[in-house]
């Protein structure tokens, strides 16, 4: 289990880009046992390692063709198409819902 240490790093590290921690938790980003920072896409999950510290690198699951990220406001009549998780959480955090 990860402690709340990490956990609390983790959502320094989101606070640092302009991410609440209300952010975080509305988009269902969670902390694996590895200590992965996942990003749910649909079914499956994006792990970034590396927060809040260390070098990048990203795993998807294996033999899963990746999805957009944050199909829940698809439906919308107004979408935007960010770069990345955290560009789209941020994104998210200054327009609201």
């Amino acid at each position: 289990m990860i402690g709340t240490e990490m956990a609390d790093a983790v959502l320094k590290w989101f606070a640092a880009k302009g991410i609440s921690g209300e952010t975080v938790e509305d988009f269902g980003v969670y902390i694996a046992d590895d200590g992965a920072v996942c990003f749910p896409y649909g079914d499956m999950a994006k792990k970034r390692y590396g927060i809040p510290s260390g070098e990048r690198s990203f795993r998807w699951s294996r033999g899963v063709d990746p999805v957009l990220f944050n199909l829940r406001d698809a439906g919308k009549k107004r979408i935007f198409l960010c770069e990345g998780e955290t560009d789209t959480m941020r994104l998210r955090h200054e327009l609201g819902d």
